[in-house]
């Protein structure tokens, strides 16, 4: 046992995260649903590439940044290139693909 680990204890009064998490009911089981989901377009794994090439590269940058005001402006230009890029349009397409996974796993909970 670390200090860390031992303040970790302390803080959240659990000996580990999973058991934290239960004692705090935010660990859910979840079905396991095997659906086949369709292929993306030609379109979409582009908007997709670029969207996590950007996102993985201004992440970075933001991580590195040297105040709150650079990584404000950093996020923001992002957001700004993101919806150029598509983004709206890849987050309603991934919304609307995965709603027969959500709908299958609260069947199968009930």
């Amino acid at each position: 046992m670390t200090a860390t680990t031992n303040e970790w204890i302390e803080q959240f009064g659990a000996q580990n995260e999973v058991e934290y998490l239960e004692g705090t009911d935010q660990l859910k089981m979840v079905a396991n649903i095997n659906i086949p989901l369709a292929s993306d377009s030609t379109d979409i794994a582009l908007i997709r590439s670029q969207c996590g090439t950007l996102v993985k590269d201004t992440s970075w940058q933001m991580v590195f940044a040297k105040d709150e005001a650079e990584f404000n402006s950093l996020w923001e230009n992002m957001c700004t290139q993101l919806e150029g890029l598509g983004w709206s349009t890849l987050t309603e397409y991934d919304t609307e693909k995965y709603q027969a996974i959500v709908d299958a796993r609260i069947a199968a909970a009930e």
